[in-house]
């Protein structure tokens, strides 16, 4: 347990803090602070010293995966001295914190930005990455804080607020130190106190928060089990984040204001108070609670709306798009998002198994398992293990090879539907899955359209690399999908996938050939767009009057309209209902000036990835850079304005795919 008083000078970037640390058994012999402290003791008896050596995770008793601050620079380890029975020390120490934002990865999508922590005059953000208080090794503990903050400043943390101190006694992984001059919104909900902490005043933005935090706490805990704290807050940073923390959420100020955040991004904050803030994540074996909070919240949301088959294609595409060629790992690799294609495979595929899993056992008894897991593992560390024997044991099912499978091994099925023939109320189709990987044991679902209108499906099982069945209908089918709604996680062919930036943000070799007769204003802009969307991968940049023939081994973006390869691009959109006809776009319908919009196209050669950006103001190409990541799921899009806003978007339809078979070709 720790006892903290913390003050905090902003304009200084200081802190100074008395530790007083109380353990069952004997004070640990080592622990972390801060690099930029100096380090004392009142204490009679007890001797605290700064040692050279490197901190490595031996010290604490823990292994390499364990061991959470392998890479970080800032840290001092200290050894403590002290008589055998101590079971109390107290830790004096002062001195600066202040870490430059850094951007969290050159090509993941959100494009945030992070620190480990800082205190300064817009507000204090620290963790337990700051290493702002004595770090010993042990994952879990309580605590209560003091903080001293600047008059008109207010502070969050986990737990209850009780006269000036946070009281937190549920066992916890982190400690969070969040201050700035906020104003205050809040009401009690029943046994929870929900609230808002603005940076400005906005009556009718706190109003909304606090009625879809009521909104959310409520459906999750009918769900999944009772809200395991006394308050949830939504808390504006002063940057761009997503966060989200036990018993509050740090978002952006950006980021908040966005309208569809409130049933997007916000109800998976909410969520991980259930998994990852209350039930702790096992790093050593893998993060499994973004997979779970991702299918809980933003795939649930999705699916309530009648979306949820797009929505798995979407996943499936991104990790076809951002991990599938050689950046792939096993899910009890995965730690935490750094890239699209970490991303891809800790959020989208860790979703696609808990999907699989719902639809082997059916909603009640998934419901059930997740219930069971909830009230069985709050407030400990857990790991896939764990899910796995809880599942088993609703389930009544030997679960061990599917989750040995879905977790350990990297890449997916890749899926051949082969030869189909029909005899009266029969048909016998050929199933084959062309990875070189060994094959995946999966449940195949098979779709059957019947004369009358009405759909059969059939589930089979697939253990081998080649399949042979015969399936008996009611009456004779017309068509057949096999797992038309994306049930399944597989590697997409790529007819089942419309064309889209993430095929141009994923490819690893990307070719921009820039208009050479666009306004001078409009090449700058277009090549520091280049520059941002080469980092992190093998980019060429080029005028349209310096390529002779287009090559066929990367992705391409043609910047501005002028652009000598226009025609070449023009061919395909007369396939996808777009026209040029005077300064006016038509795409899908919607009629786009180019005067007035900045419009961006994805098409596709072969598997040869090709996107389209033109605009006629300079002043939104770095709005547009910033934002295009955002929308890499789309076929094309349009901004409007300096901004630039968002006004137009949309994906192309699957017109052929090759998991379809249709028997009655008229």
């Amino acid at each position: 347990h720790y006892d903290l008083s913390i003050r905090c000078v902003p304009h200084e970037h200081r802190i100074s803090s008395e530790a007083i640390v109380m353990c069952k058994e004997k004070v640990p012999q080592y622990f972390l602070l801060h690099a930029g402290f100096r380090v004392s003791t009142p204490q009679k008896g007890v001797k605290i010293k700064r040692l050279a050596e490197k901190p490595k995770a031996h010290h604490f008793g823990l292994t390499k995966e364990d061991y959470p601050f392998s890479e970080l620079s800032s840290a001092n380890l200290y050894k403590i001295t002290a008589p055998k029975e101590t079971k109390q020390v107290i830790i004096r120490y002062a001195g600066v914190i202040y870490h430059p934002l850094k951007r969290l990865g050159q090509e993941y999508a959100r494009g945030f930005q992070s620190t480990v922590g800082t205190v300064e005059p817009r507000g204090v953000y620290l963790s337990t990455s700051s290493l702002f208080y004595p770090w010993f090794g042990k994952r879990l503990f309580t605590f209560r804080l003091r903080p001293y903050l600047p008059f008109g400043w207010s502070s969050m943390t986990q737990g209850k607020k009780v006269g000036p101190d946070w009281h937190c006694l549920h066992p916890q992984d982190d400690i969070y130190l969040i201050a700035a001059p906020f104003v205050k919104y809040g009401r009690q909900e029943g046994n929870v106190r929900i609230a808002a902490l603005l940076r400005k005043r906005d009556d009718t933005l706190a109003e909304k928060y606090l009625s879809v935090t009521s909104q959310y706490i409520k459906m999750y805990s009918e769900l999944i089990g009772p809200y395991p704290y006394s308050k949830f807050a939504l808390v504006e940073n002063f940057w761009e984040t997503g966060y989200g923390m036990p018993s509050f959420t740090l978002l952006g100020p950006k980021v908040i204001r966005f309208p569809f955040i409130l049933h997007s991004s916000y109800p998976h904050e909410i969520l991980h108070n259930w998994w990852g803030n209350s039930v702790y994540v096992d790093y050593g074996s893998g993060n499994w609670c973004e997979g779970i909070t991702a299918y809980q919240a933003d795939h649930l949301i999705k699916e309530q709306r009648g979306q949820g088959s797009q929505y798995r294609q979407g996943v499936l595409q991104k990790y076809r798009d951002f991990a599938a060629q050689g950046k792939d790992f096993p899910l009890t690799k995965f730690r935490s998002r750094h890239s699209s294609a970490s991303e891809a495979v800790g959020y989208g595929k860790a979703l696609m198994l808990f999907h699989m899993l719902r639809k082997k056992l059916g909603d009640e008894k998934f419901t059930e398992a997740m219930a069971l897991f909830y009230k069985k593992h709050r407030f400990k560390i857990s790991s896939w293990h764990d899910i796995q024997k809880v599942f088993t044991k609703v389930a009544d099912l030997p679960l061990v090879t599917f989750f040995k499978v879905w977790t350990e091994s990297i890449g997916g099925p890749e899926l051949h539907l082969g030869k189909v023939a029909q005899g009266g109320k029969e048909v016998s189709l050929t199933l084959e899955q062309k990875q070189q990987a060994r094959p995946f044991p999966i449940d195949i679902p098979l779709v059957f359209t019947l004369k009358n209108k009405e759909t059969f499906t059939k589930t089979v099982s697939m253990k081998k690399r080649f399949m042979q069945t015969c399936v008996k209908l009611p009456s004779e089918a017309t068509r057949l999908d096999v797992d038309p709604n994306f049930d399944l996680f597989r590697i997409l062919h790529q007819a089942e996938t419309p064309p889209a930036l993430s095929g141009l943000f994923g490819a690893d070799k990307v070719l921009f050939i820039i208009a050479h007769k666009a306004p001078q204003a409009l090449k700058d802009g277009y090549r520091k767009m280049a520059e941002s969307f080469s980092q992190g991968k093998k980019g060429t940049i080029k005028f349209d009057n310096q390529v002779k023939a287009l090559p066929a081994d990367c992705a391409i973006w043609f910047l501005g309209f002028e652009n000598k390869f226009l025609s070449i691009l023009k061919r395909n959109w007369r396939k996808r209902r777009i026209s040029h006809q005077g300064g006016t776009f038509h795409i899908a319908n919607t009629k786009l000036p180019i005067s007035d919009h900045s419009i961006i196209v994805a098409h596709r050669s072969g598997p040869q990835a090709l996107g389209f950006l033109t605009t006629t103001n300079p002043k939104a190409i770095a709005g547009l850079t910033r934002k295009l990541p955002h929308y890499h799921k789309y076929s094309y899009l349009a901004f409007e304005g300096d901004e630039p806003e968002n006004v137009a978007k949309g994906r192309w339809p699957i017109i052929s795919s090759p998991m379809s078979y249709v028997f009655d070709k008229e």
